[in-house]
């Protein structure tokens, strides 16, 4: 039986491979900031036959600290994790900074990836055929990386980071 671990998991495009992966026998442990719709996609995985393989983590992946604290709650469970899907993803249209500091958008679509990705590394190296799927947005150019200015803190264009944080992931694994 696969175990994976998928953030953003509780809706959108990361609730979609939880459900599919649980159909199929597999245990998954899934992620998002939203409590109740953890709650909630749970109790539909136990109504689907999968109670037992659906594990949820509340975590904001925006927050180092939080994505910190759910790489050692995996770590702790899970000693073998053979796929990790990143699909944690929340547009902001605006430059919003997190309380550590850092732009939402880029703490979340790169530096939350890259640290989740490094994070549990021990755990998809003792896979027999580990796999990261990096889900990355639609639309962003990708020739718009301002390299002096990675957060843009000076003429913020949502887009653009995007296009950054899908450059800088191809670089990651």
């Amino acid at each position: 039986m696969k175990t994976v671990v998928i953030t953003g998991g509780t809706d959108g495009i990361g609730r979609a491979p939880a459900s599919e992966l649980l159909g199929e026998g597999a245990t998954v442990l899934f992620m998002g900031r939203n409590p109740a719709k953890g709650r909630e996609f749970l109790t539909a995985a136990d109504k689907a036959g999968a109670a037992g393989r659906a594990r949820f983590v509340t975590a904001d992946l925006s927050l180092l600290a939080e994505s910190g604290r759910a790489v050692a709650e995996i770590r702790a469970e899970f000693p073998v994790v053979d796929a990790l899907v990143l699909c944690a993803r929340h547009y902001r249209s605006r430059r919003t900074v997190t309380s550590e500091g850092l732009e939402e958008n880029f703490a979340l679509f790169y530096l939350g990836r890259r640290l989740f990705g490094q994070g549990p590394a021990d755990a998809p190296a003792a896979a027999q055929a580990p796999v990261v799927v990096n889900v990355a947005g639609p639309g962003a150019p990708l020739d718009t990386v301002r390299w002096e200015d990675l957060e843009l803190r000076h003429g913020y264009v949502s887009p653009a980071l995007h296009a950054g944080g899908t450059l800088f992931m191809s670089f990651s694994y």
